[in-house]
């Protein structure tokens, strides 16, 4: 793997220096705007789950055994990783700055 991610930096740094300045450009402004929009989009995603105040069960999404409550999931939807993702906002809100490092 590690390999892999060195042949690609290579090869995105020649290829970099083979490109004009106006294709930079574009490539910079599509990479600095692509990249605002999708932390956007997780942003928004992150917030709701971790201001939701409603998680799922495995009988909401249907990984129970088969029962009675096997089609509950059709009638409430939820997201299938609900909980994990609502827990995962909180540690991520909760974490000191300066932890990484």
């Amino acid at each position: 793997m590690s390999v892999t991610m060195a042949v690609a930096l290579v090869g995105c740094v020649w290829w970099w220096r083979g490109i004009d300045e106006a294709a930079r450009e574009a490539h910079k402004w599509a990479w600095w705007w692509g990249g605002s929009g999708g932390v956007l989009v997780g942003a928004i995603f992150l917030l709701t789950l971790t201001f939701s105040d409603e998680a799922a069960t495995p009988v909401e999404v249907g990984v129970s055994a088969p029962g009675p409550d096997r089609r509950r999931h059709v009638r409430h939807p939820a997201l299938p990783a609900g909980r994990l993702l609502h827990r995962l906002g909180r540690l991520v809100a909760q974490a000191p700055l300066g932890a990484a490092g």
